[in-house]
């Protein structure tokens, strides 16, 4: 299960940038986005087996829509040739891409051990804000790496703290 979670730090990460800004009073925090997405994903973790894969899409797939910036992260993905691309075409890469994501978070996050999520902290960078974050399971730290990294291939290994950050960054 950790290294579900270590595989899907990074898109965390890339799915907060660029949130709409919002006026303070009226709007929830980087922290608090990334703590109602993180809530919400224990909840399906907590009740895989009886949601199935296909109850666990349903439920993540409007939470995924609502958290990341899909539209980034396509453009992102899709690369130079994004700027290329008729705006059908953009739109249609990126519900594909929001399907995918949400298909791959039912999928891979398909029971639960015990993992928290917990936020460190904040960081104000010129673009918006890192909230940093990491998951224990059994009183051990686990991992959200940098992108192309696990912390380990295996789920019985062994693991070593490090940090997630999940960046919600504005445009």
């Amino acid at each position: 299960m950790i290294q579900k979670v270590t595989r899907f730090g990074f898109v965390l990460m890339v799915g907060l940038m660029c949130l709409p800004p919002r006026s303070a009073e009226a709007a929830p925090g980087p922290s608090d986005v990334v703590r109602n997405f993180y809530g919400e994903l224990l909840n399906v973790m907590q009740n895989a087996a009886a949601l199935g894969v296909k109850g666990r899409y349903q439920k993540l797939e409007p939470l995924v829509l609502t958290t990341f910036e899909v539209p980034f992260m396509t453009r992102l993905s899709v690369g130079p040739s994004w700027a290329g691309l008729p705006a059908e075409q953009k739109q249609g890469a990126s519900q594909a891409f929001g399907r995918y994501i949400a298909a791959t978070y039912a999928t891979r996050f398909d029971d639960f051990s015990g993992e928290q999520f917990q936020i460190l902290g904040e960081q104000q960078v010129e673009h918006g804000t890192i909230v940093k974050t990491t998951t224990t399971r059994h009183g051990r730290s686990a991992t959200c790496t940098s992108p192309g990294r696990s912390a380990s291939s295996r789920r019985d290994a062994p693991i070593s703290p490090r940090r997630c950050e999940a960046a919600a960054l504005k445009p």
